[in-house]
């Protein structure tokens, strides 16, 4: 697929490049202290360490990863389309594009590793300690990183040279790129569905179980049921944290992967405006932003540490 040389009638106005320069610098400053602030809460102020713990700290190193070597590339596109800088874009085009793809694949696998985890506690409480032992959790998080290097290793060496004057970046093969996203994407992200499934499925058979254990003739063993309920309901909290990251993942990924079908085989890159593949792009490294500010959202400790967090940033007492 080649692109074509674009002029400044091609492009969007200027305001546009500004307002997206500005948007990457905030996700940079923001996604950066949202996620050294679960690392911390999670390493530091957590006394409860559990495999779920470590796969959310794999999270926000990975999107820690995404602040710091996607937004900047798209930075440097970005100041260099305002000054019309003619340099040659191919290496900052492979860097951005190996680094969304990657950091997707990473979010994704950390949120299959997550799901996985729950699932088992949820399925099989009794097998858990046996099943997901630390050994196993190190295990995964290794496989996890050196999936990771591996995927990075094959984007690269898919992404074509830029032709001058172009802004988009251009794949050497098609057929290849597809498989990268059917394993990045495509197939993971249906695993932590099913899984998700599964999960609302045993909950709501263990809720109504629950429900019927507490009737007025067990008034013996309420306590032991109140503190059943209790763990229950913090578990099912804690599914719906998840839940709702995925959704946002979705939210943010899908439109640059539709974006991308449509671009390979439907009308190659002309159907597609310049302004709407880069918003849907900056989308796509927003997800990285956005977990801590969920954490933040469903949970009071999450809160309390960034508070804590800004307040000494900003030199308060």
């Amino acid at each position: 697929m080649n692109e074509k040389n674009l002029t400044a009638e091609d492009l969007p106005p200027a305001e546009f490049f500004f307002a997206l320069t500005f948007y990457a610098c905030l996700c940079i400053i923001v996604g950066l202290m949202g996620n050294v602030g679960v690392i911390v809460y999670n390493t530091v102020i957590n006394d409860t360490k559990t495999p779920t713990t470590y796969f959310l700290v794999n999270l926000a190193i990975s999107d820690i990863i995404v602040c710091v070597t996607f937004f900047p590339p798209w930075m440097f596109e970005f100041i260099s389309i305002l000054t019309e800088t003619g340099n040659n874009h191919s290496p900052i085009c492979k860097i951005r594009i190996t680094s969304s793809y990657t950091s997707t694949a990473l979010s994704i696998a950390n949120l299959l590793a997550i799901t996985t985890d729950r699932c088992l506690f949820i399925t099989k409480p009794l097998k858990y300690p046996r099943i997901m032992t630390w050994r196993r959790t190190y295990m995964l998080l290794a496989v996890i990183w050196l999936l990771a290097i591996v995927n990075a290793n094959f984007v690269y060496l898919n992404i074509g040279e830029t032709p001058e004057g172009a802004v988009r970046c251009t794949k050497k093969d098609k057929t290849t790129g597809t498989i990268i996203t059917i394993f990045n994407f495509y197939i993971p992200v249906a695993g932590v569905l099913f899984l998700n499934y599964t999960i609302y499925k045993v909950a709501t058979i263990q809720r109504r179980k629950i429900k019927e254990c507490c009737s007025a003739q067990e008034t013996i063993r309420a306590s032991m049921n109140t503190a059943r309920r209790r763990r229950h309901f913090q578990q099912m909290k804690m599914m719906k944290t998840f839940a709702i990251v995925l959704g946002v993942l979705l939210f943010c990924v899908l439109p640059q992967m539709i974006a991308s079908i449509i671009r390979q085989y439907f009308c190659q890159s002309s159907c597609i405006p310049i302004s709407v593949a880069f918003s849907v792009t900056m989308i796509m490294g927003t997800n990285s932003v956005m977990n801590p500010l969920i954490y933040s959202v469903r949970s009071k400790e999450y809160r309390t540490v960034y508070l804590k967090f800004i307040t000494r940033l900003l030199g308060k007492s």
